[in-house]
Formats: C-alpha cells, sequence, structure tokens
C-alpha cells in the first residue's frame, strides 16, 4: 500500500487564510511526509504566521521566493510549486498535491483521497469540491466531476511523471488534467471530500 505524499503550498499574502489550513494539515489522520509553504514574495505577515509553526513541526518546511512586484496569474502560482517541489523531488513519494493557503478540511481529508487512489489504480488525480461559506450557509463552487480543482490537485506519481509536471502559464489546471486524460488516466473531484475556500475561485482576477 503506497500512502507517501508531500505537500507544496504556493502562498502570497495568505496572513488572513493560512492559518486554516495550517490547522487542518496539524489534524490530518494521514500526514505528509514533508510539507512545503513557499511564501511567495509576500508584502503581509504570511511568513510570520508560518514561522509560528515551524519549532514544533519539523515536516513543515518555508521557503522564501523575492517578490515579483505582482501578481503572475497561472504561471507565478506553478513557478512558486516548481520551487517548493525542488526542496521534496528526492524523497520517496508516491503522491504530490499543490495546495492553496486559503482552505479548511477534514481530519481525513487525505486519508480518503488516499483511499479513493488506492481503490481504482487509473485515478491519476483528485481533489475534493470547494464549498464557500456565507452568512452560515454553504454552497458549493460547481465543477464538472472530472474537473480537478487547481487549489488542491493530488497527483499519483506516475501520472505526474507522465504529464511532465505543471506548465506555467495560465491555465495549467485545464492543461495537466487534459495530458492525463490523453494518456488514459481517470480525473475526479470528490463531493464527499469537502474543502471549505476562503476566497472564490479566480476572486483575484480582474
Amino acid at each position: 500500500m503506497k500512502r507517501d505524499y508531500v505537500v507544496v503550498t504556493p502562498a502570497r499574502d495568505e496572513e488572513r487564510t493560512i492559518a486554516h489550513t495550517i490547522e487542518s494539515m496539524l489534524r490530518q489522520t494521514v500526514r505528509p511526509l514533508r510539507w512545503v509553504i513557499v511564501n511567495d514574495g509576500s508584502s503581509d505577515g504570511t511568513r510570520a504566521v508560518v514561522e509560528s509553526y515551524l519549532p514544533a513541526n519539523p515536516w513543515i518546511e518555508l521557503v522564501d521566493r523575492r517578490d515579483r512586484g505582482h501578481r503572475a496569474l497561472g504561471g507565478g502560482v506553478v513557478e512558486a510549486f516548481a520551487a517548493g517541489f525542488a526542496h521534496v523531488a528526492d524523497l520517496p513519494w508516491d503522491y504530490v498535491v499543490k495546495f492553496d493557503a486559503d482552505q479548511s478540511f477534514d481530519a481525513r481529508y487525505f486519508e480518503c483521497l488516499l483511499e479513493r487512489f488506492e481503490a481504482d489504480p487509473k485515478l491519476g488525480m483528485a481533489s475534493g469540491k470547494t464549498f464557500l461559506v456565507e452568512n452560515g450557509r454553504k454552497s458549493i463552487e460547481w465543477c464538472h466531476d472530472d474537473h480537478v480543482r487547481g487549489s488542491a490537485k493530488m497527483y499519483r506519481r506516475a501520472c505526474f511523471e507522465a504529464i511532465g509536471g505543471l506548465e506555467a502559464r495560465r491555465g495549467w489546471d485545464m492543461i495537466d488534467e487534459t495530458r492525463a486524460q490523453m494518456l488514459g488516466w481517470t480525473t475526479r473531484s470528490f463531493i464527499e471530500q469537502e474543502l471549505i475556500h476562503y476566497r472564490p475561485m479566480d476572486a483575484r482576477q480582474s
């Protein structure tokens, strides 16, 4: 049974939300081998929030990148992911996760996703579904079941290597799953694995 996974989180100006993500990760019933959080040139207190968790959690690593001076949609997040992935690439991982810093999730989130992969050898990438909560009411950010949320993509190693990793351009999260599907892999997002999203999808795009 292969269950070892690594997580890379690009984070730019996520001071208000990243603690939710960290607290959720700390509660996981199956924790990652390593979690690399990439401080992608934040101008707020993102780094300080992450740094406060490091002494008690040596499996979390903080990587700093210089501020490029602007938010680069699509390509920027993939470049930040690549910077973090370089720190875990040589570990004996079975799955790699690109996970954003503005989500919270149940303690069994990753355990349940791993069970999905174990049950379906052709499942190449997967995520939960994202939900928004406003005024106490929860609503789904709708997407097709074969679309994997870019904010929480978990890749089987063989699939990730077959598609050549992530392409640093806008639309990367559609490109990678299309490549995977063309190679015969299944891609899925599961409504049972809920992700509470603290910012609407694409909210930072003008």
